[in-house]
């Protein structure tokens, strides 16, 4: 392991859990993570002790503080869908949420400001972006860069058998099927209305943009 305290930041619901999964069954990695004070019920209802570990070199976090780390894997996801899927996970796990047009305007404007944070750090660390679509789609490729980013080694069989054992279906028959319901299947067009949908563009086009 290249660091001794890699960041893996995302906002919520972009894939930070799938791919503690993924690092635990192919290399062994165990990670922890940082409560948000301001959301500490989302992240308790996230805990898997399977994977944690006090000491971990690898460290979830959805703040916006880069003081703890020495090198940062970004995981984004189109924010749409990740606004889309916190929404039915907050429901899910029973977590209060301000009244809904409050909560798409909140969370819309938080994704803007993690995603401009963590992509423009000042001092910049070591830094690796990971696309949502790309680590759940085809996660393969993406455990290499992690690899080759961590200096891990990875074999092919390790890889293998880290996909193998975090399918959705894998993950949903080991009791995860609340926090993986639908994988890529979501349609954020069937949670969020029309005006939500306009509300969020508006929100993040600038930060959305700014990753191409």
């Amino acid at each position: 392991m290249r660091f001794k305290a890699t960041a893996l930041a995302s906002f919520p619901r972009s894939g930070n859990t799938l791919l503690r999964h993924l690092l635990f069954h192919a290399a062994h990695l165990h990670s922890r993570y940082i409560l948000n004070p301001e959301s500490d019920p989302s992240h308790l209802a996230a805990a898997i002790p399977q994977l944690e570990s006090p000491n971990a070199p690898l460290i979830k976090t959805h703040s916006l503080d880069a003081s703890h780390f020495d090198s940062v894997i970004h995981l984004v996801r189109n924010p749409a869908h990740a606004i889309a899927s916190y929404l039915d996970y907050c429901k899910a796990f029973n977590i209060p949420s301000l009244p809904r047009p409050t909560f798409i305007r909140q969370e819309a404007a938080l994704w803007s400001r993690h995603t401009s944070f963590w992509s423009n750090l000042n001092p910049p660390l070591p830094y690796l972006r990971i696309q949502f679509q790309t680590l759940a789609s085809n996660p393969a490729p993406t455990l290499r860069r992690i690899s080759s980013f961590l200096q891990l080694n990875l074999s092919e069989s390790a890889i293998a058998s880290a996909l193998s054992q975090c399918s959705l279906p894998a993950l949903q028959a080991k009791g995860s099927k609340s926090f993986f319901p639908l994988g890529l299947k979501r349609n954020p067009a069937s949670s969020l209305s029309q005006t939500e949908l306009h509300t969020i563009s508006i929100l993040t086009s600038h930060a959305f943009n700014s990753l191409h």
